[in-house]
This record gives C-alpha cells, structure tokens and sequence, in this order.
C-alpha cells in the first residue's frame, strides 16, 4: 500500500506440522446427533455470535454446538445462547484435550470476521478428517477447498452460514466421503516438506547477509 519492498522477492510458506504424530478420527457412523466445533476465542471479531444466531434459527433438536475458548465477549456470548440447550461451552482446554474432541464432531466452523493468516483450527480439524465452514476472509479461503475439504461463506453472512450447515447435516454421506480429502490435503503442510525449504531460504538470507556485512560493516560469520 506504501510500496515499501515493492520489488523484494517474496517467499510464502504455510506453517507445518509433524503427520507422524496425527491419530485420525474415526467419527461414530450411527451416532444421532450432529456436533458442531467452534474454537475461535469468545470475541466479536472471531464471529462466534454470527454463528449463534445462525445456529439459533435452525430447527432440529439433534445438532449441538460445542465451543471453546474465552475472551473478553464470553458473557454476550453466554448471553446470546442463554435460551439455547443445543449450545455447550466448555471453556478454554489445553490443545491436546481440544485434539480429542475432534473425535466427536462433525464439522467444525471458523466464522471470523477479522484478517485471519493461517487459523490452525482448520488445519487440525483437517487432520483429523473433519471438513470445516470457513468465512470468505484472509487466509481462510487459502485453506479451504469447495466441496473437496469444507465450505466457504460470505463474511458476516449469517444466512449464508445456516444454509451451509443445514447442508451439512442433510448430507452426512458427502461429509464422510470429504474425510479422505481432508485427509490428504493436510499433507501439503507436512514438515517434511516444508523444512527443507525454510532451511533453504534462511541459507540464502544468511548468505546474503554475511556479503552485506563483509562490504559495509565489520566482518561477521553467521552459522
């Protein structure tokens, strides 16, 4: 915007993760009801209460919303699902305690409303086959596939959203089918193959600087 390093060379790598240590879920195929993940703190900006009322408006007795975290907008949030049994807060976990739960739902959805760069809840949900509804906003959409690893919505959209998840739970079939996709898309982020090519750059960064150093400044060696 103020064409600072207009012309640099750019370099994007997502975050990485260790498959090694991935135990995939295996989602119960006769439980009755629908289980909804949302683990975006307690604030306006995370889109949680777009998400409560969307939910709010769908009639069906079976589907739970489950969500964690805290936030400085925990009490209007409370507020907002305070009439809502189908609506379960279960505070802030330690991530190994969230990693379980994702054994237990069907979708997860990160509804926010602010520039998000790399959410890692899509990424662990993915890891462990669960398809996720992400807002069309920052690096969401990166991460998401239409219909191969979850579902894109219209920022703010709480229509949009509701349709979304109403989809979902009609078609529980296709979401079982996107478990393999979600799956496999997390390979793409596999340290394997991503730290060959950060060591790769910070080499040529050092290089670089060390030809900086050795022409303007005093002589360093960078290791």
């Amino acid at each position: 915007e103020n064409n600072f390093f207009k012309k640099s060379k750019k370099i994007i790598l997502p975050n990485m993760v260790n498959l090694k240590r991935i135990k995939f879920s295996s989602n119960s195929q006769n439980k009755r009801s629908f289980d909804i993940l949302y683990a975006g703190g307690l604030r306006k900006m995370k889109g949680g209460l777009t998400l409560i009322k969307a939910f709010n408006e769908i009639d069906n007795p079976n589907i739970m919303l489950h969500i964690f975290g805290d936030g400085e907008d925990e009490l209007v949030f409370k507020e907002l699902a305070k009439e809502e049994k189908r609506i379960i807060f279960h505070g802030k976990l330690k991530n190994i305690d969230l990693q379980k739960f994702y054994k237990k739902v069907d979708i997860s959805i990160v509804p926010s409303e602010c520039y998000e760069n790399f959410p890692t809840v899509i990424l662990e949900s993915n890891m462990a086959g669960v398809p996720v509804i992400g807002s069309k906003i920052g690096g969401i959409p990166e991460m998401i596939k239409e219909n191969y690893n979850g579902f894109i919505f219209e920022m703010g959209n709480k229509e949009e959203l509701k349709q979304k998840i109403i989809y979902c739970i009609k078609n529980r079939s296709k979401l079982k089918k996107m478990k393999i996709n979600c799956i496999n898309i997390t390979k793409n982020y596999n340290k394997d193959n991503i730290l060959p090519k950060l060591e790769r750059i910070y080499g040529g960064v050092r290089v670089i600087w060390n030809m900086l150093l050795c022409t303007y400044g005093d002589y360093y060696i960078f290791y």
